[in-house]
């Protein structure tokens, strides 16, 4: 009888104790070779994954030399041995000792066809066994040596045993043989055998199709009913385990029907505190976490085992790799947020665990906070709980007011909103609006000379232990208030006790984004940020852009900004907010600056039934009664861009039939989409298509634009190289409506436009394709195609293909720079919501390489040094950009290249300097795929290397903590 229990009151495993025969690493089937009927060495095997191959066969303790084949000896008569099993409707022991006998001399001549000889014979035999004959020493002993070819050291003969395998074994029927209790009543024979045939049909599964018909036949109820059996022993329970996920997610109702959440949470409670089965415990919890959506109720010890679990592994440093480590808690920390996101009475229950306590331990633990994934779940971990107890679903904003009720006057074009295209295009005069906003910004021409004159070194990020320091006292501040705001206890601001000079917030000048602000004390304030509005609109807030004035110099400012709605920021591993000080320039010539202490990045509140996070630090004003500037990044706007072109075009003036100016497309705002087309004017040139800024908050998109305008545009022996083997297509800023108006992602009609580059919802991308589809008609080579975007949640400058596409162009990429992190590059596969993005629809309209570039809106990936990026960095990358083109041509870079220094662009009237002389590799590794951990910044693209992965279900099942890829060394990098 099946017992089943929601709420594992009780353990339903049908034997009480483990044996005293150690199944582990240093144990073994100790009187195995004493008890078997047959003369031949039966097999042990560790608690090691099966998919590892062994180096030698699995013998157990004490058992006879196996017998190798002489030359004098003779070999068995397989087809005779064959022929007498098949006449014989059932078999005996003395059947699974000839196949013992068979597979030990197979695996010591190491000959493929034997040994694929002896695992058929073992299926047949298998099949025809009487249930004594399965009960038997020698039944023991045979799944042992199969279990053991199926893992033999030499390649070919472990390749040779599988696919044989995979056609005559029946991993329902080796079920069903665990389940007959498979070498007898002995308690070590037994589970030891149960242990050899889980790793069997573990192996068998790895194969899609056997998988599939495993599960059809009703493999995950005959795995779960030998989990009851067994899983009072640690190694059979991680068999178990390991074979209920394999067919997972698919059947996950199937898997909580049959009792696999009982089966977990009664292993889990056997070794919650044991740090040596680290492994196992997170595989219970995925199980448990699998089944909970599909249980009537959630079992009530889950969350009491994912805290005890904790518990054990904070207190116990170094009791396993930092990996594992992470891997583990990261696992239980998940439990505990599904616990408190399903169940909204938890509340009570998860603070009288002390959940709130737990997660900052992990946060403040010198291994585990060095992680910016668990450092993001421990805030949610604490913040949850914490808003389920004081009564309020999700928490409290840090002031326990409600959003919008601060100071806010909203600029007139941030109110714009025009409805999508039709058939005729507004006037050019409808874009009076734009040429009408205040250019308060520094000018690009202006950020870059700065950054050239101060020669200063880029600026570090913050380290692990200070991001985790400050997201611990953030969310120590945050439950105060909370519970202030829960107690009803609403104190007047303090803003009105003071006599301290309120600061003026605004952002009334072009790409400026600023909402509500609210006064929470002398020093400190509270800001919403604004949305992108219209439908789906309110989903993209990230851009942030205004000024401050009548600040104290020398005083500690906090400032809050919150409503953001992204799961994970760059603002929790280490990036700061840049600033600019008009008085600072003047005085020591120092332009954009990162700046900012006690940065934290952590969940905050839920407004609307949806997560909102907060971004938190404090500032240091360089002087008083200043002019500053507070961004997301450093701000290129849509006037920077036109004085850029106007500049070029005047340079240019010499030979005008080089380069052709037009536009692509007239915006719902009145604005060109300017374009630029230069390079060889021969028809059959190879063609490259560079965009840039569809996205108008991701501002280094932008300046990575500067780079290739400045070097194609340029004198250089580089830019003639390029100019002479490429045609190129150039639309630096496919978004000036939502550039302009500070928008985060979309344009004035609310619309994403790289999600939108297949139909007709944009006049900008139906712009664009008009162009690349004359580019088609042109007899060259459509060779690649180059989406420029900034990403929020990643370090470094990576590439997104569809699928390998963009292989040889990522390798050139890496070789022409370090900053550009080709490990790093993800190889997506196109799903048929990506026809609209950018990279997707051009491959589509016959680009060969098509990528999307993605440019952190921080910081340099590791291996690059992980300081900030500068602005020298980003121009860099993008005159790499146009040479690595050039090589796909040639396919190689050249040993030596001269390239000219960077920023011409911002210097006014001087001649270029001297050439630099780098010498470039002439082959580069290719990028390695990082699968999902690279992910696109696109909300329905992949999820973050160090986010938690999902199955189909959408539970949390696995999470992965890794580096980012190194890059291949070059001496290519721009200096």
């Amino acid at each position: 009888m099946r017992a089943r229990s929601n709420s594992v009151g009780r353990v339903p495993f049908r034997q009480g104790k483990e044996p005293e025969a150690s199944l582990g690493v240093k144990g073994g089937l100790a009187a195995e070779g004493r008890r078997a009927s047959s003369s031949r060495p039966t097999a042990k095997v560790s608690n090691r994954s099966a998919l590892v191959p062994s180096s030698k066969p699995l013998l157990g303790a004490n058992p006879r030399p196996p017998l190798v084949p002489t030359k004098d000896s003779k070999p068995k008569n397989l087809e005779a041995i064959r022929a007498q099993i098949k006449e014989s409707k059932v078999v005996g022991p003395a059947a699974f000792e000839e196949v013992a006998e068979l597979c030990t001399d197979a695996f010591q001549a190491e000959v493929p066809k034997q040994c694929s000889e002896a695992v058929s014979l073992f299926g047949l035999v298998i099949t025809r066994a009487t249930p004594g004959a399965v009960r038997s020493a020698s039944a023991a002993g045979a799944c042992a040596m199969v279990a053991s070819m199926l893992r033999h050291p030499q390649e070919e003969c472990r390749k040779a045993a599988l696919a044989e395998a995979c056609k005559h074994l029946d991993a329902i029927q080796l079920l069903r043989a665990v389940l007959l209790i498979v070498g007898g009543k002995d308690p070590a024979r037994r589970w030891q055998a149960t242990l050899n045939l889980l790793q069997v049909v573990q192996l068998l599964v790895v194969k899609p199709e056997v998988l599939e018909r495993v599960r059809a036949c009703g493999g995950m109820q005959l795995v779960v009913e030998a989990w009851k059996q067994g899983g009072h022993v640690s190694d059979v329970a991680q068999e178990c385990c390991t074979l209920t996920l394999q067919m997972a997610p698919q059947q996950a109702r199937a898997m909580a029907n049959a009792g696999a959440a009982d089966c977990a949470i009664c292993s889990w409670q056997r070794c919650s505190q044991d740090s040596s089965r680290s492994l196992l415990v997170q595989s219970l919890a995925d199980v448990a976490l699998l089944c909970l959506p599909h249980l009537p109720e959630r079992p009530a010890l889950l969350p009491r085992l994912a805290c005890d679990s904790l518990r054990s592994w904070i207190a116990a440093p170094g009791a396993a790799a930092p990996a594992v480590s992470a891997a583990v808690v990261a696992c239980m920390l998940k439990a505990l947020i599904r616990v408190a996101t399903t169940d909204p009475n938890s509340g009570p229950e998860l603070a009288s665990l002390g959940v709130p306590e737990l997660a900052l331990g992990v946060i403040a633990d010198e291994r585990l906070g060095r992680e910016a994934a668990l450092r993001r779940l421990a805030a949610e971990v604490f913040v949850r709980p914490v808003g389920l107890a004081l009564g309020f679903a999700g928490g409290a904003s840090n002031s326990g007011l409600t959003h919008g009720s601060g100071k806010f006057q909203q600029p007139p074009w941030q109110q714009m909103r025009y409805e999508p295209l039709e058939d005729e295009a507004p006037s050019a005069s409808a874009a009076a609006w734009a040429s009408e906003l205040p250019k308060e910004l520094p000018s690009a021409s202006a950020a870059v000379e700065a950054e050239l004159k101060a020669k200063r070194e880029p600026q570090p990020t913050l380290g692990a232990a200070a991001c985790a320091a400050a997201l611990r006292r953030r969310l120590e501040t945050w439950r105060a208030r909370a519970v202030v705001a829960a107690r009803g206890q609403h104190a007047e601001s303090l803003a009105s006790q003071c006599d301290v000079q309120e600061l003026q917030l605004d952002a009334f000048f072009e790409s400026g984004s600023l909402g509500p602000v609210a006064r929470l004390g002398p020093y400190e304030y509270e800001v919403q940020l604004l949305a992108d509005d219209g439908p789906g609109g309110e989903a993209y807030v990230q851009w942030f852009c205004f000024r401050v004035r009548q600040m104290r110099a020398g005083q500690h400012y906090t400032f809050h900004l919150t409503n953001l709605v992204k799961p994970g920021s760059l603002f929790d591993d280490g990036c700061q907010p840049v600033l600019f000080s008009k008085r600072r320039l003047q005085e020591s010539g120092v332009g954009w600056s990162r700046e900012g202490d006690d940065v934290a990045y952590y969940p905050s509140c839920l407004a609307g039934g949806k997560r909102q996070h907060c971004i938190s630090f404090d500032l240091v004003f360089p002087h008083e009664e200043d002019e500053v500037f507070l961004a997301h990044a450093v701000p290129y706007t849509h006037s920077d861009l036109l004085s850029d072109l106007g500049r070029l075009k005047s340079s240019l003036l010499a030979a005008p039939s080089a380069v052709t100016f037009f536009p692509v497309a007239l915006t719902a705002g009145g604005l060109e989409v300017a374009a630029v087309r230069l390079g060889n004017p021969s028809p059959t040139a190879p063609r490259a298509c560079i965009v840039a800024r569809a996205h108008p908050g991701e501002t280094n998109a932008s300046w990575m634009m500067r780079g290739v305008l400045e070097l194609l545009l340029g004198e250089s022996p580089a830019a003639k190289r390029c100019l002479e083997h490429v045609a190129w297509l150039l639309v630096p800023m496919l978004n000036p409506d939502g550039v302009a108006a500070g928008r985060t992602r979309t344009n004035l009609s609310c619309v994403d436009l790289n999600r939108h580059h297949h139909d007709d919802r944009s006049s900008e991308t139906r712009g664009l394709r008009e162009v690349l589809a004359e580019e088609g008609r042109q007899p060259g080579e459509l060779l690649a195609f180059i989406d420029i975007h900034g990403h929020s949640r990643r370090k470094g400058i990576f590439a997104i293909a569809n699928g390998s596409e963009g292989d040889p162009l990522i390798a050139l990429l890496a070789a022409r720079t370090s900053l550009i992190d080709g490990p790093g590059t993800s190889r997506t596969d196109v799903r048929p919501q990506d026809a609209g993005v950018g990279r997707v629809a051009a491959a589509a309209q016959g680009y060969k390489h098509s990528l999307t570039l993605e440019s952190s809106m921080c910081a340099r990936h590791s291996a690059a040094g992980g300081q900030h990026l500068t602005l020298d960095d980003l121009v860099s990358c993008g005159q790499a950009v146009c040479l690595a083109i050039v090589d796909l041509v040639h396919k190689e870079p050249p040993q030596e290249l001269q390239i000219p220094e960077p920023v011409q662009l911002a210097v006014h009237g001087e001649p270029p300097q001297e050439p630099v002389h780098l010498a470039v590799p002439s082959t580069s590794p290719r990028g390695q795929a990082c699968g999902e951990s690279a992910a696109s910044d696109d909300h329905d693209e992949a999820v973050e290397l160090t986010e938690p992965k999902a199955d189909a279900t959408g539970v949390p099942v696995f999470i992965e903590i890794a580096n980012t890829g190194s890059a291949p060394a070059s001496s290519g990098q721009f200096q």
